[in-house]
């Protein structure tokens, strides 16, 4: 499968980072990201453009529910320098959907989901980037889902100065890594079809509902 899990660093949480997880009322946080697929397959077709993703755009949006999961600390790194949530099964925040070619496929609905959503902003000690991940597990093995890590195509140019995850953010200078940023799915049993792809970022708007 082309997804590849965004590994999170541990870390302990700071009295800021409480302060400002409260600070805002409860609400939607909704994410989207444009951008082509750089490498992809689409052999269920599910998206009804052929076998072959590559050079298609796409428009994934991430729904985060901040009533949901727990505050994900900003690991290794200053303590005032990002904010996050995470959690599964009916406690995870996020749902995903990924559109190409005028067809979605949604991520986020199993009973085995989990997701996470993380901001840095640039520090001494910490690089400017978002992270989404929302993903599915059947049982007994199949793992499918999506995930973006979002940094700064100008690196003098943060994404944003707000560490506070649900702030919103309007912006162009966005650049991603093809090897952390995909999607993939799956069907239990099929070891013949696969509907999976990697990446490039070209745009991301957040704003709160």
């Amino acid at each position: 499968m082309l997804t590849t899990r965004v590994l999170k660093s541990a870390g302990r949480r700071s009295g800021m980072f409480l302060a400002m997880t409260l600070s805002l009322s409860a609400a939607e946080v909704v994410a989207t990201v444009t951008g082509t697929v750089n490498n992809g397959q689409d052999t269920f077709g599910i998206f009804g453009v052929g076998p072959n993703l590559h050079g298609q755009p796409f428009v994934a949006v991430f729904t985060f529910d901040d009533t949901k999961g727990k505050p994900q600390p900003p690991g290794n790194t200053c303590p005032d320098a990002g904010t996050g949530i995470e959690g599964g099964g009916t406690d995870s925040p996020g749902k995903a959907t990924i559109t190409i070619g005028g067809k979605t496929l949604a991520f986020g609905a199993t009973t085995f989901r989990s997701s996470d959503v993380l901001r840095h902003i640039a520090t001494a000690c910490s690089e400017s980037v978002v992270i989404m991940n929302v993903y599915d597990r059947v049982i007994p093995s199949d793992t499918y889902g999506i995930n973006i890590a979002v940094v700064p195509k100008d690196p003098k140019r943060p994404i944003t100065t707000d560490p506070d995850w649900r702030k919103p953010v309007p912006t162009t200078n966005v650049a991603g890594n093809v090897n952390t940023n995909g999607f993939g799915f799956s069907r239990v049993g099929d070891y013949w079809h696969a509907t999976a792809g990697t990446l490039e970022v070209e745009t991301l708007t957040i704003v709160r509902k």
